[in-house]
């Protein structure tokens, strides 16, 4: 392959994968698409949640990861930082469901991210 079709393969894959999650709790929403992050998603999303000292935000960090990776049919974002703090005030059941598969399917738990470093 010559660099234009390898750019091209690239940047045409589809290289997020998506996993349902049960969410009874939002009936008569009963699950949700939870989907890997782009590169620029993932960044912004840990500027949110990471102050510049290291220390994990104490508030909304589940809501913030159901924001950034419930997505659509069509892989679309459903909700926007906007919505963070009414997702915060939703059954913690359901968040913490959703957000621990946004983290394991983002690499992004703490085990992970050891292994990352590993490498």
């Amino acid at each position: 392959m010559n660099a234009e079709e390898i750019r091209k393969a690239i940047l045409g894959a589809n290289d997020r994968p998506v996993e349902v999650v049960e969410t009874p709790e939002w009936a008569p929403i009963t699950s949700v698409r939870v989907a890997v992050l782009s590169g620029k998603a993932r960044d912004a999303l840990m500027r949110r949640i990471i102050s510049a000292d290291g220390a994990v935000a104490q508030d909304s960090v589940s809501a913030a990861w159901c924001a950034a990776c419930v997505v659509d049919d069509q892989g679309e974002q459903v909700f926007s930082t906007e919505d963070i703090a009414a997702l915060g005030e939703k059954a913690m059941t359901a968040l913490d469901r959703v957000a621990a598969a946004a983290v394991r399917l983002n690499k992004m738990a703490p085990e992970q991210l050891e292994e990352l470093k590993g490498n």
